[in-house]
Formats: structure tokens, sequence, C-alpha cells
């Protein structure tokens, strides 16, 4: 008997463990919180800060979000705003990809 390969989307393991997905936080809007909402913006990040698998979904959210503009990001992650993750993806391509000889010192 053959069976079909699980192609549900499920978490990781670690997510889970997750500060944001622990009360009273789970489904809290402190996460995707309006940039004017700075206040809650600066506890959503000190909670991601906290948080005991902070590694892993600052791996998970490069891995999702690779390759998409900063409008297509969202939300505090890894104790980063969309912009910031952004910012971070354009460091690491600048860093993997040296810029040839005659370009360098060039903005």
């Amino acid at each position: 008997m053959s069976y079909a390969p699980d192609t549900l989307h499920r978490p990781a393991e670690w997510a889970a463990k997750g500060t944001c997905t622990q009360p009273p936080y789970a489904g809290s809007d402190l996460w995707y919180a309006d940039e004017w909402r700075k206040d809650d913006r600066r506890m959503a990040i000190n909670l991601c800060r906290t948080c005991p698998v902070l590694d892993a979904c600052r791996a998970a959210a490069a891995k999702e979000e690779a390759g998409k503009a900063k409008a297509h990001r969202h939300g505090i992650r890894a104790a980063m705003t969309p912009r910031q993750r952004w910012l971070a993806e354009q460091k690491s391509r600048e860093q993997a990809e040296p810029r040839p000889a005659s370009q360098k010192g060039q903005l």
C-alpha cells in the first residue's frame, strides 16, 4: 500500500515554544501594530528579544521572506520590523555577493 505525501503546512516544532504563541500574546494584534503605535511595537520587539526561539524565528523569517519587497513583509518577527528584516536581507546579499573591484567605494 502506498501513501500520499504529507503536504499540509504545519508550523515547525520550535514555533510552539515562541513567546508570541503563548497566552496572553497568542493571536494578539500586538505583533501587527501600526507604525504610529510605537509603544505596542516596542513592546512586541522587547518580548521577541527575550524569546527562547529567537534564532530559529529569525532564520525562518529570512527564509520565508527571501526576495520579497518591504511592502510584502508584515508584523514584528524575530524582534525586527518589516523594514529591519528587509535591510538585513539586503546586507546579507551584499556580503554574499561582493562587488567587483571597479565598483568598490561607489554607492
